[in-house]
């Protein structure tokens, strides 16, 4: 199975647009092998991945985005202004090239495989097999090279006081990554104690 999107979003004043990219692949393989009457074996392999990414500018709808003047940070253009309480946060403009593209990057795998065997013998079902799973999550944070302002009243917007500034440094933030290896097994007797 195959599921690839591309959406194509407005910004918050339509000063540009900006790509939202998700996939999403997954494929199984499943086998049962009869070795007699009274015993069945079945494995089982998977792999799904799903991918985002969000943040990537496609085009600029206003030409001020790019008018180096608004710029917070020397090099960079316009940044965001965030948290001002009765105003929508401006999410700046896009980032200047030789910078890092702000945006986030989210991955994850998962590899599955699995062996079930199912045996009877007299009043015995017995059902008994392994599974294990490992999953990789992939998760990259770029920070706005063009810097972000946030301010915690209109008040203090209006009279330039900040509460915070957080500028940026042009190398890419650390990939954050979780590896994980699921076990599990099991067995189960079903007793008839008499026959039907």
């Amino acid at each position: 199975m195959r599921d690839n999107s591309h959406t194509v979003q407005p910004g918050t004043f339509d000063e540009l647009n900006s790509n939202i990219v998700s996939a999403r692949q997954v494929a199984t393989l499943h086998e049962q092998h009869l070795f007699s009457p009274n015993l069945l074996n079945a494995v089982g392999f998977g792999f799904s991945r799903a991918v985002a990414i969000i943040g990537k500018v496609s085009s600029i709808l206003n030409p001020l985005m790019n008018d180096p003047s608004f710029a917070f940070e020397p090099g960079g253009l316009a940044g965001s202004v965030e948290g001002v309480p009765g105003l929508t946060n401006f999410l700046g403009a896009p980032v200047p090239s030789g910078f890092l593209p702000s945006s986030k990057s989210l991955a994850w795998n998962s590899f599955q495989g699995s062996d079930d065997v199912f045996l009877t013998r007299g009043i015995h079902a017995v059902k008994f097999g392994v599974m294990v799973e490992r999953m990789q999550d992939n998760q990259l944070y770029t920070s706005n090279a063009n810097g972000s302002y946030r301010f915690n009243s209109l008040r203090n917007f209006l009279t330039n006081v900040p509460q915070t500034f957080a500028g940026s440094v042009s190398v890419a933030s650390p990939v954050f990554g979780m590896r994980q290896t699921l076990f599990g097994a099991y067995i189960q007797d079903d007793i008839r104690l008499k026959k039907t």
